[in-house]
């Protein structure tokens, strides 16, 4: 089985760039984790399973677009927007100081991105919101870049290698 690690990258990004690439290689692929930031990877081919909050680690789900945006009420490319404005301490990303979920989920809505907030922040409202991203805009960005997950990383998906083989299956119990 072969092991895929890169100086200077996480494991986080490594499945990142292999699901990416199994997707654009035509393979449906599903990533086993207890970790809600894979979620930022669901796309046609990939999905994740994931505990339920709060549940034992074998009451699963299984989420595709449709489940993330049930449970985030965004799209997955927008959690890592999501974690660079309400911050994750779970993560050590500090996020936006003042800007919980639900507040930033409102500006994920009506702008999309960090970038688009940014690039029309005088039609942010309230005042009280709008001052707070002023003053804290380096933080946002940072965060955000802190919560995406590389997926370009220097790996290689070669199925052939990952094949399973040449072990004595009478010694496996």
């Amino acid at each position: 089985m072969p092991v895929f690690e890169v100086q200077g990258f996480e494991a986080d990004d490594l499945i990142g760039a292999l699901a990416r690439q199994a997707a654009e290689q035509g393979i449906d692929t599903i990533i086993v984790t207890g970790d809600t930031d894979m979620l930022q990877l669901v796309c046609d081919r990939t999905r994740v399973l994931l505990p339920r909050p709060q549940k034992a680690f074998s009451d699963t789900q299984l989420y595709d677009q449709a489940a993330v945006e049930e449970r985030y009420h965004l799209t997955p490319a927008q959690l890592p927007d999501l974690k660079g404005l309400k911050g994750d301490p779970s993560d050590n990303i500090p996020g936006v100081p003042g800007i919980g979920e639900k507040t930033a989920q409102r500006l994920l809505h009506l702008f999309d991105t960090i970038d688009t907030i940014y690039q029309r922040i005088d039609e942010v409202n309230p005042p009280k919101i709008q001052a707070i991203l002023r003053a804290h805009e380096d933080a946002a960005r940072q965060s955000r870049k802190l919560a995406t997950i590389e997926t370009r990383a220097p790996v290689h998906l070669d199925l052939t290698a990952c094949r399973l083989g040449g072990f004595n299956s009478q010694q496996i119990t």
